[in-house]
């Protein structure tokens, strides 16, 4: 499944915030690729699991927990004339 979201800002730099809550029924483990090109950080439970401050595919290993676990992925472009994205 392709979840690629490309935005355009030609307005200044800006900041993408995408936070969302997932559970599991037991401890479970999940890697995978993530693309971006200029700055990110991935945090799952309140610890980063990726960072990057340049343009990088990073392999993203990510540890839930059993029950609720929070998932929070932080975009800054800081060049406002190209479009960026997080597949």
């Amino acid at each position: 499944t392709n979840t690629s979201t490309t935005f355009t800002n030609t307005n200044g730099a800006c900041v993408f915030y995408a936070l969302t809550f997932v559970y599991f029924s037991q401890a479970s483990s999940l890697t995978t690729n993530i693309t971006c090109n200029n700055k990110m950080n991935v945090y799952v439970n309140g610890t980063s699991v990726a960072t990057a401050n340049v343009a990088t595919t990073t392999t993203l290993v990510m540890n839930f927990r059993t029950g609720w676990n929070v998932v929070r992925i932080i975009r800054i472009t800081i060049f406002p004339t190209n479009p960026y994205s997080c597949p």
